[in-house]
């Protein structure tokens, strides 16, 4: 029997689709493994006083490869700094869902792709506060020596680890700044589009659990008065955002073992996304 779960485990095989043991475990390693080479990259590429003024080229084996003058150091700088701020936003969700036992294997990109999104989010948020839209110098110069470049890697870091909040705020920065009510006069808007259902969590639950859990819905397309029909019954979702829903469940959708299907409707035009299968285990 030992041998049998001891195979199991190592096997990577899970049937209720969550994360088996060796997947939580790689995961894992590769989480603390991203997060000491991003430390180990930004102690070497953050500015001293020396490479402010004379940045040496890099080179190997007597070779120059390219020259990292501060330019490069300080958007490299932004970069990993975003990295490691969605690493810490990664890390704490791993946490999180595996010590409550509900790491699914939908999520588990999720959560590795958090790094290069983060890393690209700093940079670019960045790149809009190099132009203007905040004061980060360290004096009255405006010149990349006049950096504070703590403020550099602090504030790209906090874009990377609140990433959610980093892109809705772009977004209203382009919007601000290329306002159009070309859209009004539309006649197919995004708002009359069938909404697209991706992926539940969690995807089982059991029967006559009390009290009956919430069910995330993740998607595209969600409004703000749409509603989700869980098995036979319609009823309005709590909406997190126009990706995310989340709709309760009640004791007679988990009163006995089997399936429910859950479709998201918009209110307005009546299409319908596809169906997604909740699985009530008895």
């Amino acid at each position: 029997m030992a041998s049998d779960c001891w195979r199991a485990w190592w096997s990577g095989k899970s049937s209720d689709g969550y994360a088996s043991p060796l997947e939580v475990l790689f995961l894992g390693v590769f989480l603390s493994l991203q997060m000491l080479v991003f430390l180990g990259l930004l102690l070497w590429v953050w500015p001293s006083d020396a490479t402010k003024t004379a940045a040496p080229p890099v080179s190997v084996l007597g070779n120059v490869l390219f020259n990292f003058d501060l330019d490069r150091r300080v958007l490299a700088l932004a970069a990993l700094s975003g990295a490691i701020g969605s690493s810490v936003h990664a890390c704490t969700s791993f946490a999180d869902y595996v010590g409550n036992s509900k790491l699914s294997r939908a999520w588990m990109w999720w959560i590795i792709m958090r790094a290069p999104i983060g890393a690209l989010l700093g940079l670019l948020t960045f790149m809009l506060v190099k132009g203007g839209l905040l004061q980060i110098y360290s004096t009255s110069g405006t010149g990349l020596t006049d950096l504070n470049m703590f403020g550099v890697a602090g504030f790209s870091a906090l874009a990377g680890m609140f990433s959610k909040q980093a892109t809705d705020k772009l977004a209203d920065v382009f919007s601000a700044l290329f306002r159009s009510d070309a859209d009004k006069a539309r006649s197919d808007k995004l708002d009359g589009a069938a909404p697209v259902l991706e992926s539940l969590d969690p995807i089982a639950v059991k029967t006559g659990t009390a009290p009956p859990p919430k069910v995330t819905l993740h998607g595209q397309r969600f409004t703000a008065d749409c509603m989700v029909q869980v098995g036979r019954s319609s009823r309005k979702p709590t909406v997190v955002s126009a990706a995310e829903l989340t709709v309760d469940l009640t004791a007679d959708d988990i009163a006995h073992p089997g399936s429910l299907d859950i479709v998201v409707t918009n209110a307005k035009t009546g299409a319908k996304s596809a169906a997604r299968n909740l699985t009530v285990n008895p």
